[in-house]
């Protein structure tokens, strides 16, 4: 039994380490390119949660190697055994709080997502918060009566409220999210196949989920709990690194709020040049001044000219026709308004 239990252990340990050295180099490569964009609250929980998960894996660390020492191969001295296990257990309590303040941020994520859908995005949060907080107390409930040398026929139903409750937070919100994702249009270029396929299972935080159902399946055929203690160890972790991979990724820009988006990330462009005009057109505007009566019979081609020359010529014909004085022509605005007037003083 014992050499079962320190496999168990063991494997849970170095897992647990595997995932703490990418959750490190996760958070200083965050830390280093997007020190900016991370608010206040965002840097203090991933800062929180890093030296959390510190403290647990050198426990964790320091419990396996104390276990070796004295219980390789030896079913006897159930009081040091017990003693190491109080060890573990208070490392498994202080890994709730990394893995609470990582589903604080898959829950503050859900909701700023969805949050135009009122009711039913209130619902859901509802639940899924009240089946974390279920969750944890349930967790700490065991941790406690498993410290003070409590019964095992008294510890089981809050081992049973913590996994299904467990289970329900994150299938709920794997499921929630993988919803929301194929709903989600978004604007922009959509990375490869296997890029998307790999972000949104980790985004939608379906790792913790698997690792949720094989816990529960654990403990439903063998009742034994280390097996459970260690996919919690692991679990704690992937919440961590799942935090840290949505924080490190570009956000989808949602077609909802595109151009607000846009605005705010394109760089201004300069103006679109003024498109050339035929020649024929331009002896028009050089004459009468205007774009009156072209026919549309005269398909004339376009040239890239220079118009700086008959600009200059069209501004000195109109200087010189002010300068002039002119006859009035019965057609012209001028004229018809005084057609009009001499109408009136005849009447």
């Amino acid at each position: 039994m014992v050499s079962q239990v320190f496999g168990t252990l063991v494997a849970a340990v170095l897992v647990n380490l595997v995932l703490f050295t990418l959750e490190f180099a996760m958070a200083c490569q965050l830390f280093s390119k997007k020190r900016e964009e991370v608010s206040r609250w965002t840097k203090f929980r991933v800062w929180f949660t890093l030296i959390i998960d510190t403290a647990a894996t050198l426990s964790s660390c320091v419990f396996l190697y104390m276990f070796e020492e004295s219980h390789w191969d030896e079913d006897e001295h159930d009081e040091e055994h017990e003693r190491f296990w109080q060890l573990i257990i208070g490392t498994l309590i202080i890994g709730t709080v990394s893995s609470a303040l990582a589903q604080s941020y898959l829950m503050e994520r859900f909701w700023r997502n969805i949050r135009h859908h009122l009711l039913g995005t209130a619902f859901a949060v509802s639940l899924l918060v009240l089946a974390a907080i279920a969750s944890i107390a349930s967790l700490v409930t065991c941790a406690y009566m498993q410290w003070t040398k409590a019964e095992t026929d008294n510890i089981k139903p809050f081992v049973w409220l913590a996994l299904i409750s467990n289970l329900v937070y994150a299938v709920g919100i794997t499921a929630i999210s993988v919803c929301q994702r194929f709903a989600m249009r978004t604007a922009g270029p959509k990375p490869r196949f296997l890029n998307r396929v790999f972000r949104g299972f980790v985004e939608t935080g379906m790792p913790s989920s698997i690792v949720v159902i094989l816990a529960l399946i654990a403990w439903v055929v063998d009742n034994i709990a280390v097996y459970v203690i260690a996919l919690y160890f692991v679990q704690a972790r992937i919440y961590s690194c799942t935090m840290l991979y949505s924080l490190r990724q570009t956000k989808l820009v949602r077609m909802e709020n595109w151009k607000e988006a846009l605005i705010s990330t394109t760089i201004a462009q300069k103006p679109q040049p003024v498109p050339p005009l035929a020649p024929e057109m331009m002896v028009r505007i050089e004459k009468s001044g205007r774009l009156t009566g072209i026919p549309e019979e005269n398909q004339a081609k376009w040239y890239n000219i220079d118009l700086s020359e008959a600009t200059r010529a069209s501004i000195e014909s109109k200087e010189l026709e002010e300068a002039q004085p002119k006859e009035l022509v019965v057609g012209t605005p001028r004229a018809i308004v005084l057609h009009r007037s001499s109408i009136l003083d005849k009447q």
